[in-house]
């Protein structure tokens, strides 16, 4: 895929295009050969292509299982396959046992959607993971949806999931990196990432979901918070993923955020039951009720007891509005 003033040219991949600054083709004796293509090893780049890609790549196995037997092996739709009537549901994201299928983050799931909400008519990117949340979003009335994701695998299966689901005329999946969102500015009404936060390079990703958002539009994201518990968890049974450059959120990388969104929110949630579950299933020993009308109650009592326990939870929920031009930050270092 070439620009239209044919100074570079990208990959187009099963007609996804891959648009990774390290994947660009610079045509030799063009302005843009002056300026060296960024290496794999700048530090933007270090993350994915280390170990995630290899990792997160394995999404093929669930794709072709996703093929063969179709919205019965959708994971994260459960709610929406059991929906009669589709258009009934656009009170998005109530019900919630219709839009909210996140486990141990079920209640951060569902109030990141209600500070998105409503979606109606707008254009929504979901950074991160296999689709689901675009493809809901689209459900639920958007215009538009994309998926950022810097996995192949991961862009393959939302395109199948959207063909699934009816809405892959609305859906696009991209190739490309948070720290280096490949669309231009203003583009975006709202943009949502489910755990993949922490994944990435902060100061580079929050700087660009204040370029390519509209005046007004909304990001949330919700994400692993460093605590003492998580570090003893992980230390004694190990994290629930090998380690692919898994950072949880701390007020230093926080900070990155909120230099961009002064006035976003941020809400903590579970810091005891939470890692309880968490040990239990490792050890396969997990025996709590699954359902998530169950989880969201069980979230909410692990909130009574973090406060109880003056203990910040071990995930959060941050959620934030582009001011407009007239109120936006002086100062961005």
């Amino acid at each position: 895929m070439a620009l239209k003033d044919g100074s570079s040219a990208y990959p187009l991949v099963d007609g996804i295009p891959v648009l990774l600054g390290s994947e660009r083709f610079v045509p030799t004796g063009s302005p843009d050969a002056l300026h060296p293509v960024p290496g794999l090893n700048d530090p933007v780049y270090t993350e994915t292509h280390e170990e995630e890609i290899e990792y997160y790549n394995a999404a093929e196995s669930r794709r072709v299982n996703l093929a063969v037997n179709g919205a019965a092996k959708a994971e994260y739709l459960e709610g929406i396959i059991g929906c009669k009537n589709i258009a009934a549901a656009r009170s998005f994201p109530e019900p919630d046992d219709v839009w909210i299928e996140a486990g141990n983050e079920s209640l951060c799931l569902f109030e990141a959607y209600r500070h998105l909400a409503p979606v109606g008519g707008k254009t929504f990117m979901q950074i991160g993971g296999t689709g689901s949340h675009s493809v809901k979003m689209l459900l639920a009335g958007a215009e538009r949806g994309f998926l950022l994701t810097p996995m192949i695998e991961e862009a393959r299966y939302a395109l199948c999931l959207a063909e699934i689901f009816g809405v892959r005329d609305r859906f696009a999946p991209v190739v490309g990196l948070g720290e280096q969102i490949p669309f231009k500015a203003d583009f975006f009404d709202s943009v949502f990432s489910f755990a993949c936060f922490h994944h990435t390079r902060l100061e580079y990703v929050s700087g660009e979901l204040y370029r390519v958002l509209q005046e007004g539009g909304k990001f949330a994201g919700t994400d692993p918070w460093k605590t003492l518990l998580h570090t003893i968890g992980t230390r004694m049974l190990g994290k629930q993923e090998r380690d692919v450059h898994c950072r949880p959120i701390t007020e230093e990388r926080l900070a990155a955020l909120e230099r961009w969104f002064p006035d976003m929110t941020v809400n903590w949630h579970g810091p005891l039951l939470r890692y309880l579950r968490l040990g239990l299933q490792k050890l396969c020993l997990d025996f709590l009720p699954k359902s998530e009308p169950a989880m969201m109650k069980t979230m909410r009592a692990d909130d009574f007891l973090g406060l109880l326990t003056g203990m910040k939870g071990g995930v959060i929920v941050m959620m934030g509005v582009k001011p407009d031009r007239n109120s936006q930050p002086t100062s961005k270092n």
